[in-house]
């Protein structure tokens, strides 16, 4: 009989600080833009074309890119070429190549609304010093307020394109390190 003294009004803190707690994460998002644009600059010591033939080739996504566990073609989406990677815990995502010519390379969301984003990651190669500059830009849309916020407090813009641009300088060789470009 004890118990049922503070348990109810304990269930009634937990719930007010959850809704709460929703309600900020809510207005977080609101406060953010909708769209972003950032830029991360790694670098590789073998020359651009060197580089190309490991990043244009999204089937060798596996070999550098750390969250990859598998990947494959799938059903080409608007007339591109379209692919579909997994995880380790077999969460999905498919991006299209929106272009590929040497030393651009493009990417875009294939099923925006599977994620809820839009997105589009832009790779560019420059020689630099005795090696290539890996430059690497995210443009991207997050509509929903409450995604929008969860997504700036649990990882923001940065955190995805850190790891692609740093794992391909690790796998072309070089050490990892990243710097963001000021936009």
């Amino acid at each position: 009989m004890d118990h049922e003294r503070w348990l109810a009004p304990l269930t009634g803190v937990i719930a007010m600080g959850t809704g709460l707690s929703i309600v900020a994460v809510y207005a977080y998002g609101r406060s953010l833009p909708v769209e972003h644009e950032v830029t991360v600059i790694a670098w590789a010591p073998v020359p651009p074309e060197k580089a190309w033939e490991l990043l244009s080739d999204p089937a060798r996504r596996p070999e550098w890119a750390p969250r990859v566990e598998r990947i494959g073609r799938v059903e080409d989406v608007a007339g591109h070429a379209t692919w579909r990677e997994l995880d380790h815990s077999e969460d999905r995502f498919d991006f299209m190549v929106m272009g590929d010519t040497f030393p651009r390379f493009e990417v875009s969301t294939a099923h925006p609304e599977d994620i809820g984003m839009r997105g589009s990651w832009t790779w560019t190669l420059t020689p630099d010093r005795d090696g290539t500059a890996i430059a690497l830009t995210e443009h991207g849309a997050i509509d929903n307020l409450l995604f929008r916020g969860v997504w700036a407090l649990r990882t923001g813009p940065w955190t995805a394109i850190e790891e692609d641009a740093g794992a391909l300088s690790v796998a072309l060789g070089g050490d990892g390190a990243v710097r963001r470009v000021d936009q």
